[in-house]
């Protein structure tokens, strides 16, 4: 069955190479794509949000591309859930005004030049990314093993085809602009569209976010979220190996804090926290952070 799938996917692949240029853009159609399809979250989300709530932008067609969305039952107000990595994605990829993603898109994802990709990224780049990867000689990266030559002509291939790249901050500006080997012109320095939410939070937001992840009332929180680990793998995926000692944070800390742990959603090992259950609180990776 996996290699029927792997098959078909290379046929729609073909397919999509030879027609895309004749397929016409529609002007008002965006196609946002969340960390590959897995789900409806982070930048994509929050600028589809934005264009929802104001009239000015009810005439686009909003397309969001998420894996298994029957199976998940996802309901998305004004905009139409098509399946990652179908014909339709396929064929929106090149129907699309507009392509808004916080991911790097595969080689095989074509651009005219009439269309506009705007890369929201989705982190602050405290680890070094890409150009800026200084890693012995032979280092491997991804599953699929590339050389450190490989894994950055990746970022290249996607980087040609942005039109603008959303930064938060100016750091991060300095940053992009070196391990994307990206022009300043191209970024836009407005801050993550995901964290405008965080200003208009009241005391009662909070309390449903609190008893939604049945975290306890009257302690102060601190957020422990890691990134993944390029050259971190096993069979199944991207492991990750937990640096910090929660037992000697709860020493220290005492009762008046409590830690939300939640490791990057590409990281496939478990985690034991049976020993410090009443003070680290695990969250699903694929939970939207803001």
């Amino acid at each position: 069955m996996k290699i029927l799938k792997k098959l078909l996917g290379k046929l729609i692949r073909i397919l999509y190479r030879f027609v895309y240029r004749f397929i016409p853009c529609q002007e008002k159609t965006i196609l946002f794509i969340s960390f590959h399809g897995r789900g409806y979250s982070d930048n994509p989300m929050a600028i589809h949000q934005y264009l929802s709530k104001h009239s000015q932008y009810a005439d686009y067609r909003c397309i969001y591309a998420i894996k298994n969305h029957k199976q998940k039952k996802l309901k998305i107000e004004n905009a139409r859930i098509i399946e990652y990595f179908s014909i339709a994605y396929f064929f929106y990829l090149a129907r699309s005004k507009y392509w808004i993603a916080n991911c790097k898109l595969p080689k095989y994802v074509l651009k005219k030049d009439s269309q506009v990709y705007l890369q929201t990224w989705h982190g602050t780049p405290l680890k070094k990314l890409a150009h800026d990867i200084e890693v012995p000689e032979g280092t491997t990266f991804y599953r699929s093993e590339m050389s450190v030559e490989e894994m950055r002509s990746t970022y290249d291939n996607d980087v040609s085809k942005y039109n603008y790249m959303i930064s938060p901050s100016a750091f991060t500006t300095e940053v992009f602009q070196s391990a994307f080997a990206i022009e300043r012109e191209r970024l836009i320095e407005t801050g993550y569209p995901r964290n405008d939410i965080l200003s208009n939070y009241n005391s009662d937001d909070i309390k449903k976010i609190k008893d939604k992840l049945n975290l306890p009332e009257g302690k102060k929180i601190i957020l422990y979220a890691p990134t993944w680990r390029d050259n971190s793998y096993n069979l199944k995926g991207y492991t990750f190996k937990l640096e910090v000692d929660f037992k000697k944070w709860q020493k220290i800390l005492g009762t008046d804090y409590i830690v939300i742990f939640k490791p990057h959603y590409l990281i496939v090992n478990d985690f034991d926290l049976e020993a410090v259950k009443e003070f680290v609180y695990y969250i699903d990776p694929k939970e939207d952070i803001s």
